[in-house]
C-alpha cells in the first residue's frame, strides 16, 4: 500500500496581506518552508493576457518575421494590455511591516522598469 504524506495547513503558503503597487493590489504570502527571510518570489503576468495571440505561429531563420495561419484572428492590443505586473508575492516574512513594504516597493519598481524595458 501506498503511503501518503499529509503536510500540514501551517507547512503551506498563506495570505498575509496585500500592497498597492501602481493601480494594482498584490497578495503577499508566507511561506513556512523557507529558511531565508531575505527571500522574496514574485510572479508576474501581462496586465491583460486575452490581448495576446495563442495559437501557431511560423518563424523564418534567416529573416525573423513571423507568420500565422490564414485563419488567424490577432487581438487588437495597447500598451497598456502588454505591460508586464506582479501577480503575488512569497516571502518568509510572517506578516507585513515596514521593512517588508520598502523591500517589495523597490524589487518591484526595479523589476517593473526591467521587464517593460522602461
Amino acid at each position: 500500500m501506498e503511503e501518503i504524506e499529509i503536510t500540514k495547513i501551517e507547512d503551506k503558503p498563506h495570505l498575509i496581506g496585500e500592497i498597492d503597487f501602481l493601480d494594482v493590489k498584490v497578495k503577499v504570502y508566507h511561506d513556512p518552508t523557507s529558511v531565508d527571510e531575505n527571500s522574496l518570489t514574485c510572479s508576474w503576468q501581462a496586465r491583460n493576457p486575452d490581448s495576446f495571440y495563442q495559437g501557431i505561429i511560423w518563424m523564418d531563420k534567416e529573416t525573423g518575421k513571423c507568420t500565422y495561419p490564414e485563419d488567424a484572428v490577432i487581438p487588437e492590443q495597447t500598451e497598456r494590455d502588454r505591460e508586464i505586473i506582479p501577480k503575488f508575492i512569497v516571502t518568509a516574512y510572517k506578516e507585513i511591516n515596514s521593512k517588508l513594504i520598502d523591500g517589495i516597493n523597490k524589487y518591484l519598481n526595479s523589476d517593473f522598469n526591467r521587464r517593460n524595458r522602461i
